[in-house]
């Protein structure tokens, strides 16, 4: 299924979507930056990821071409992933979410639907191409539906979109813990800068 999925990814082309970038640096000063593939490859491999030194690069493409194509930036995808699952691919939470980017199966089945993915069941959400597909493609779909908040985005990721929308309703503050491990994972640049 591993080398199906790549494959499909690899021959896809990236076309950028109608979102806007989440810019996290200042455009007058400009960060000296590698590649973006080799960046991520190289997050992937200072983590204990589970991946093969072959799988590294595909799963590293296709978190590029999937950051390109649904305009998030790679800093965030990449510190999303180490608060996650600290970068480990069969990384299970104590509620069940699986993968990189820890999906709930329910999740993963639902956006898998959605996306015409096939969903063999909730061990799929070990797939590094399919994992990061999904949580990709729900990162994308929390900004669009909190109109870019951040904030809104990465708590509805972490706790779901039904406990946010009712803190929202009532006016109470949403926590502030999850957004600040992922801010302060972009701040120590626990990922190479892409």
């Amino acid at each position: 299924m591993f080398a199906t999925l790549t494959s499909l990814w690899l021959a896809a082309p990236a076309t950028p979507g109608p979102h806007a970038l989440l810019p996290l640096e200042d455009a007058k000063h400009p960060i000296q930056r590698p590649a973006p593939v080799d960046a991520a490859a190289d997050f992937l491999r200072t983590q204990h990821s589970g991946l093969s030194d072959t799988e590294i690069p595909i799963v590293a493409e296709v978190i590029v071409r999937e950051a390109t194509r649904l305009e998030l930036d790679l800093d965030l995808v990449l510190a999303l992933i180490f608060v996650e699952s600290a970068g480990y691919t069969f990384a299970v939470s104590p509620v069940g979410a699986r993968g990189l980017m820890q999906i709930m199966p329910p999740t993963g089945e639902e956006l898998a639907r959605r996306m015409g993915r096939n969903w063999p069941g909730p061990d799929a959400l070990f797939d590094p191409v399919l994992n990061v597909e999904l949580g990709m493609a729900y990162l994308r779909q929390l900004l669009d539906r909190y109109d870019g908040n951040l904030e809104r985005a990465l708590t509805a990721y972490n706790a779901g979109p039904g406990f946010v929308d009712r803190r929202l309703a009532r006016g109470v503050a949403l926590p502030n813990h999850y957004t600040r491990l992922v801010r302060g994972a972009l701040d120590q640049q626990v990922a190479p800068r892409s």
